[in-house]
């Protein structure tokens, strides 16, 4: 769009020059071909159809001179109009070029702003994909570690062993403290049943 730029401003500084130099040049010409003609106008009428003899020179070398006034301001009115024309399409070509470029500009734009929002929107969808990823690793580890049984060392399962021992051993030793004492209570329970039945049978009829 910038190279653009510059070829239309050249473009039109170089128009404007030979627009300009058109304007000054056109009204000297036409002016020195209106003189010519009144300096022709003004001979003839003054030698009418006499002999010219010398005139006859400067009357032909003034339409000489008029003819070429009239060719060359001829030349240059249908150059500058060609200029003109040409001037006027290269301009319109230099716009439609410009507004082509310019929407294409508008079409990549939006085309880089879509890709920036589509590159986001899969940042984000990554982004909560690690999150989710993330915390069923977490999941799966908290799950391990209450599912994982880890064997005990000798040291521990001879300890375990140890206390299951020992444990067994006092409810045995319970068991017979408790066993014993029953056994005394019934046979002190029954000497004094004994004894009941003996001081009945001896008392008198």
């Amino acid at each position: 769009l910038s190279a653009l730029s510059e070829a239309k401003a050249r473009a039109a500084k170089i128009r404007s020059k030979e627009s300009a130099l058109f304007a000054k040049n056109e009204p000297e010409i036409q002016q020195g071909l209106e003189g010519v003609k009144i300096a022709l106008k003004a001979l003839r009428e003054y030698y009418g159809n006499q002999d010219q003899g010398a005139a006859t020179g400067i009357v032909g070398m003034l339409e000489v001179v008029e003819s070429d006034f009239a060719k060359q301001l001829a030349e240059m009115r249908v150059a500058e109009s060609t200029a003109d024309e040409d001037f006027k399409k290269e301009e319109e070509d230099m716009k439609l070029e410009q507004s082509r470029k310019e929407q294409d500009v508008t079409y990549k734009t939006e085309a880089h702003q879509r890709l920036d929002a589509d590159l986001a929107d899969i940042q984000s969808d990554a982004d909560s994909a690690q999150s989710v990823l993330n915390d069923a690793k977490e999941y799966a580890e908290t799950v391990k570690s209450k599912c994982t049984v880890t064997p005990m060392s000798f040291e521990e399962k001879k300890a375990r062993r140890q206390q299951e021992i020992d444990d067994l051993k006092g409810a045995l030793e319970a068991l017979q403290s408790s066993s014993s004492s029953a056994a005394t209570s019934l046979v002190q329970t029954g000497k004094a049943s004994s004894l009941r039945q003996l001081r009945g049978v001896m008392q008198p009829m």
